[in-house]
């Protein structure tokens, strides 16, 4: 298992233990995208700033009300408060996100697209990972685009939100990234992907992994845990029945959560064979 990247000073954007943020609802498709943010009226700026700067002062207690502030304020303070997101001082972030963890939701999509050809890369990977999260077929462009980013977490994100809308693809790079970096990507795939459950995208996994590495075959697994449907379950037996440990374990762990249980990351040797025959027979 692949272990965690350094710990940085970042948010909800930064995979940091599987805090994503509050978990928006998915977007509908009669939801009405908001077309322009609004224009701010006398003195608006201002209140925003002023609670904007609440975050850099050291006297936390400051930071509660300001946050209050700025979600009361909504779509009004949005734009200022992305603004204020800086790549020089990522540090400061964490409460600019969780403001917008509230404030952006899949009304604001098509607004957060154009906000994502901002230069500050820290901004384009808190709104590629959020954007994800809406799993809204209308972004598909953004995301294809933002596969090209700079940043390697942004251009993941936008992969695995790509694969999520069932966009072929997108899966090699998803295959790239979850396979050096699983145990910091867990619980984000696990929310998305599922999203993208059925024999097609089933199918995509398979096809790619069947003659592959047991690496390879391990990071598919991973894959199929939220991509295959539960009728199909029965096509894991034959890594059921691999020699090696690795494939052996995620393929425990892909029937695991096809039906319905949680995985075991670190499933013990010793352990895995009683697994092995017990899932070999329900399947």
């Amino acid at each position: 298992m692949v272990e965690p990247a350094e710990t940085r000073s970042r948010s909800s954007s930064t995979i940091d233990g599987g805090n994503f943020g509050a978990p928006p609802k998915p977007a509908d498709p009669a939801t009405v995208q908001l077309a322009e943010w609004p224009k701010l009226g006398d003195g608006d700026r201002k209140k925003i700033v002023g609670a904007i700067g609440q975050f850099t002062k050291s006297d936390k207690s400051l930071h509660a009300p300001a946050h209050k502030r700025l979600v009361e304020l909504g779509d009004l303070a949005a734009p200022l408060v992305m603004l204020a997101v800086s790549d020089r001082t990522p540090e400061a972030n964490p409460p600019l996100y969780a403001v917008l963890d509230e404030l952006l939701q899949p009304r604001h999509a098509a607004l957060m697209a154009r906000e994502t050809k901002k230069p500050q890369s820290e901004l384009r990977r808190y709104l590629t990972l959020r954007l994800i999260r809406f799993r809204d077929p209308a972004q598909v462009p953004t995301l294809q685009e933002l596969t090209k980013d700079k940043d390697e977490q942004t251009t993941f994100y936008a992969s695995l939100g790509l694969l999520a809308l069932q966009q072929k693809d997108a899966l090699p790079a998803t295959l790239a990234y979850t396979r050096s970096h699983w145990a910091e990507v867990t619980n984000l795939v696990a929310e998305v992907l599922p999203a993208a459950r059925s024999t097609e995208a089933a199918d995509w996994v398979l096809a790619a992994i069947g003659k592959g590495s047991a690496v390879e075959q391990m990071a598919g697994l991973r894959l199929l845990r939220y991509l295959l449907p539960k009728e199909r379950a029965a096509e894991l037996k034959p890594f059921l029945k691999a020699s090696n440990h690795t494939v052996l374990r995620e393929a425990i762990n892909a029937a695991r959560v096809v039906h319905g249980e949680d995985p075991i990351e670190n499933l013990p040797v010793f352990q895995a064979v009683k697994h092995q025959q017990e899932w070999l027979k329900k399947l």
